[in-house]
């Protein structure tokens, strides 16, 4: 190494991994997530809806997933299936 002269490291991999991740994200614009809310919704339904073999478990509308995982949850804890 010369004494005269300094060089600064470069990280070329991360540089190039950052680009490929601002471009894979759509630039550097965060979108806002949606505001999302419990819905009134009838638990029995969304149930059958789940488990039946015949409906694909499909639901009417779109539920946030912290309100299906509490739906399915309290259904397990029901039936004796989480502790």
């Amino acid at each position: 190494m010369s004494g005269s002269k300094s060089e600064t490291f470069v990280n070329e991999g991360l540089l190039r991994w950052e680009e490929m991740r601002a471009a894979w994200r759509g630039g550097t614009q965060r979108n806002p997530r949606p505001d999302v809310r419990a819905k009134n919704v009838d638990v029995d339904e969304v149930i059958q809806r789940v488990y039946s073999t015949s409906g694909g478990g499909k639901l009417p509308e779109p539920l946030p997933l912290s309100q299906m995982i509490d739906i399915l949850i309290d259904f397990w804890e029901a039936d004796g299936l989480f502790d």
